[in-house]
Parts: structure tokens; C-alpha cells; sequence
């Protein structure tokens, strides 16, 4: 949703987020999600984001997402076209917010390729499935029959 400061800014007195921050120079959030029980829910967000939605959800599984190195997260941020500032600040943040991850305990996916990351986050999907299948089947409620 793109909205301008003001608006953004009433949604969130308005408790329309269920994350937000402030990112370097602009506002981001994301409102509560419309999702069936049976349905997944994926947000793109940084561990800000992530602590919050783990206050609401604290059975969620979190990825952390991470270039190989420093160099590598400023070599990529040149290619697409961040200015020297922007990758400064970035990478000033990098480190802070991996440690924040490492807290939270986030599952952490290393970037090498989209192709292989992808692959990996699909695995780490497919195992929280399974394991909250797997707890619900042996929930004492259903099992008290």
C-alpha cells in the first residue's frame, strides 16, 4: 500500500499494522493479514518486522535472509543501482540486524543464488508444516476420544 506520511501515520494510531518501521527515510508496514487457518502467510520484512509479528504469533517462522558477506550485500546494492550513501547506512544496519535475528531465533538462509535460497526456504516451510501437523495430531483434545 502506498500512501502518503499522513495517512500511513494514521494507520498506525489506528492499530492497522501488524508491523511497521521506519527504514533510513520512509515509513513500512504491513496490515493484519486475511488468511484462512489453512493458509500461509509470508511477509518480506526485517527483523523489526519480525519481532513484532512474533508478539502476535509467537509459533512463526521467521527467515533471515543474508548476502555471504558485507562485501557481496554492497557489490549486489551497486549493481541495481544504490547510491554510495544508501549502501553505506545499509550495511551500517547489516550487522545489528543479524544479531537481532540470531535473538529471535530465526532460521538464517545465506544467499549464494536466488535459485538455491528459494529451494531452502521452501524446505524450512515444509518442516514447520510438518511439525505443526505433527503437534496438532497429538494435541490432547483431539487424542481424548
Amino acid at each position: 500500500m502506498f500512501a502518503t506520511r499522513e495517512a500511513f501515520e494514521a494507520k498506525i494510531e489506528a492499530g492497522g499494522f501488524l508491523e511497521w518501521v521506519q527504514f533510513l527515510d520512509y515509513l513500512q508496514g504491513s496490515p493484519f493479514p486475511e488468511a484462512h487457518e489453512d493458509q500461509d502467510v509470508l511477509f518480506e520484512i526485517d527483523v523489526v518486522g519480525a519481532q513484532s509479528i512474533r508478539k502476535h504469533y509467537p509459533d512463526a517462522l521467521c527467515i533471515y535472509v543474508d548476502a555471504p558477506s558485507r562485501e557481496v550485500q554492497a557489490e549486489r546494492m551497486r549493481a541495481r543501482g544504490d547510491d554510495e550513501q544508501r549502501i553505506a547506512q545499509r550495511l551500517e544496519r547489516a550487522e545489528a540486524e543479524q544479531q537481532r535475528a540470531q535473538q529471535l531465533g530465526c532460521a538464517v538462509v545465506i544467499n549464494h543464488s536466488v535459485q538455491d535460497s528459494v529451494l531452502e526456504i521452501e524446505r524450512l516451510i515444509e518442516a514447520t508444516r510438518d511439525a505443526h501437523t505433527q503437534q496438532s495430531s497429538n494435541s490432547p483434545a483431539e487424542n481424548s476420544e
